[in-house]
């Protein structure tokens, strides 16, 4: 005989605690929901990696703290604050904001953090991967094919093909 799921796992509210800040009180989560716990590590994904590819650690840190302190917190942290991370973070730090992740419980913070830095890792390893690169070079050809398509373009029109005969005349 099974026991139902729902006799054993009684829906609870997600519980939270109340510090005082600076004169407010803050409410802190003890507990974000995976729904969006996913969305917050797509969140903090989505600005780790640069131009080039590269997880920067500083990056990582920077957006963990402020994208964690958003979610957690009831601290509003505006698209303009995340635009400029570098001064938020600062303002951040130099206020000891970061001091309220304490609040969030270890074991809490410690998977959050495990499960992004998890994620980096499998993102590093698919992009140095056969098919990442094969992704990557396949990007660059349709680019570079795009770029020649407009350059034969380009030459089907007379008056444009003087121009490039006297640029490369010009070039040597």
């Amino acid at each position: 005989m099974s026991i139902s799921f729902t006799k054993v796992t009684p829906i609870k509210d997600v519980t939270t605690t109340t510090t005082n800040f600076n004169g407010q009180d803050i409410t802190i989560l003890q507990y974000l929901p995976i729904e969006k716990k996913s969305k917050l590590i797509e969140q903090i994904m989505s600005y780790v990696f640069d131009d080039t590819g590269f997880a920067s650690p500083i990056r990582m840190n920077i957006y963990f703290t402020i994208f964690t302190l958003k979610a957690y917190t009831d601290i509003s942290i505006t698209e303009k604050m995340i635009e400029n991370a570098n001064k938020t973070y600062d303002a951040i730090i130099l206020n000891h904001l970061d001091t309220l992740l304490n609040f969030i419980p270890e074991a809490e913070i410690n998977d959050l953090q495990e499960m992004v830095e998890k994620s980096i890792e499998q993102v590093v390893k698919y992009n140095t991967s056969f098919l990442g690169m094969m992704r990557a070079t396949s990007a660059d050809y349709d680019a570079t094919k795009l770029n020649v398509d407009e350059l034969m373009q380009t030459l089907d029109q007379p008056d444009k093909v003087g121009l490039v005969k006297d640029v490369l005349d010009k070039l040597g």
